[in-house]
């Protein structure tokens, strides 16, 4: 665990082979390369979380959270749930994927994806704006994607159950 009143910046490589990885920020979190764990990522940040680098949970959750600020993401893989929270946006530049569970994003500004892949249900929640640009897939459940402003797909959607769209 790294807890900071301030920032988190990581420069290395973050790796648990036995357990979690935990970073709690009174700022903003930046990874600058890999975080992996063997169960669950885990960031709470009250500014801007960056991933730079790819984040794996193996076997559990990959979770980030800022309570105040955007995330932007490089690939995001989990064996449970990959769920990200933003009070602004969310930028996913690389692949989101839960092998098992759902993938859950909720912004209070945009977000901007490339490719999601869920075990589960994708649920993409946005105050404003939904931009896929690349495939939304759901292997056993919905996709769920609900916007105050545009939903705009630039790959394909698909879902065992339903695709559910609703835009302002």
């Amino acid at each position: 665990d790294i807890d900071a009143k301030q920032d988190i910046t990581a420069g290395g490589n973050l790796t648990s082979n036995n357990g979690d990885i935990t970073l709690d920020a009174g700022g903003s979190i930046m990874t600058n390369s890999t975080v992996n764990a063997l169960n669950n990522v885990i960031a709470n940040a009250n500014g801007n979380i960056n991933t730079n680098g790819d984040v794996t949970a193996t076997n559990g959750n990959a979770v980030l959270n800022s309570s105040a600020g955007s995330v932007t993401t490089k690939n995001v893989t989990a064996g449970q749930a990959v769920d990200i929270d933003a009070a602004n946006n969310i930028t996913a530049n690389g692949s989101l994927t839960s092998y098992t569970a759902n993938v859950d994003l909720n912004a209070g500004g945009n977000v901007t994806t490339k490719n999601v892949t869920a075990g589960q249900a994708v649920d993409i929640d946005a105050k404003q704006d939904i931009t896929a640009n690349g495939s939304l897939t759901s292997t056993n459940a919905n996709v769920d994607l609900n916007a105050g402003g545009s939903i705009t797909t630039n790959g394909t959607v698909n879902a065992h159950d339903d695709v559910i769209a609703n835009a302002n």
